[in-house]
């Protein structure tokens, strides 16, 4: 969250895009969205889990962006 309120000045957006499992075992799968852009998703035995995860998961594909536009080739 403090790498997106820096580089773009807003907290990412998590959507819930799938739950399975019964009541008492769910797994959820969660994505995360900054600036419109969405990141992959990530599974966890919790939603804050899984939020967690496809944060993650936007940092590093965020961190290759970023990487790439810095790359001369």
């Amino acid at each position: 969250q403090h790498l997106t309120q820096r580089c773009f000045g807003q907290s990412p957006i998590y959507r819930l895009l799938d739950e399975r499992g019964p009541d008492h075992d769910k797994y959820f799968l969660v994505s995360a969205s900054v600036d419109g852009q969405d990141y992959s998703p990530a599974w966890g035995s919790t939603k804050k889990a899984a939020e967690q995860l496809a944060a993650c998961n936007a940092i590093v594909e965020l961190s290759g962006q970023e990487l790439d536009a810095l790359d001369p080739e």
